[in-house]
């Protein structure tokens, strides 16, 4: 960072993010409004992702044995929510936050140790942690036409009704057993599918190519193929 940021050197941006007092709502709110003037709009969109860095010992807030996408698999590391505008080629970061185990907040004294608030030691899953990202987000002001997210969000059934009776047009991946409807199950009974079943029995001809976006390979290609469903509301029968 005081390689890349004008006018600073290296002495100096440690002590801002690890001694000095600072408003991080206030800092949050801002990125998000400067980053909305740059790039918000109906075109936008907001994406929701977690990351991790992988950390050794037990002292380092929130570090546990927990799945490390980065890494694609479980290991010791710290694991943190974040939200971005992206339009094109463009992106920033509005909001993120640690995600904390519950093993971290049933521990009060080695919370206070980490220096964790006592406002932030509540359990709270991914998901509902995203929930929340996309309400200061709408709260703030900050412009998008859709939310994004990868099968985590998208397996959290509740999370897309909610969205949907909120008004927001969202498109997330799912997990290959998720089970949708042709028709309303709600009017008539109606058998169940799976994405993967569903999938499996297409022609050939119903599949399209599509460029996902930029990789560090390359471009990343997949092929798309799309039909109108339902599925279950999670407080239904």
């Amino acid at each position: 960072m005081s390689e890349t940021v004008a006018e600073t050197e290296y002495y100096s941006l440690h002590h801002l993010l690890s001694d000095a007092a600072w408003d991080f709502e206030n800092v949050r709110r801002e990125t998000a409004r400067q980053a909305d003037e740059w790039i918000g709009g109906p075109e936008t969109g907001l994406l929701l992702d977690e990351s991790g860095v992988q950390k050794k010992g037990d002292h380092s807030a929130g570090v546990a044995r927990q799945y490390n996408g980065r890494l694609g698999k479980v290991e010791n590391s710290q694991v943190g929510v974040y939200a971005a505008l992206a339009r094109g080629s463009q992106a920033a970061i509005i909001d993120f936050e640690l995600f904390l185990p519950e093993r971290w907040v049933e521990d009060a004294k080695r919370c206070q140790e980490a220096g964790i608030p006592e406002s932030a030691r509540v359990f709270r899953t991914k998901p509902q942690m995203a929930a929340e990202m996309v309400k200061r987000a709408r709260a703030a002001g900050v412009r998008f036409g859709f939310i994004g997210a990868d099968g985590l969000y998208g397996h959290a059934t509740w999370l897309l009704f909610d969205w949907d009776d909120a008004g927001e047009v969202f498109a997330t991946e799912v997990h290959s057993d998720q089970q949708f409807y042709f028709t309303d199950p709600g009017k008539a009974w109606v058998p169940a599918w799976e994405a993967r079943e569903w999938a499996a029995r297409l022609k050939r001809k119903e599949w399209h190519p599509v460029i996902l976006r930029d990789g560090e390979k390359g471009e990343v290609r997949a092929m798309f193929a799309h039909t109108r469903v339902w599925i279950s509301h999670p407080n239904s029968a």
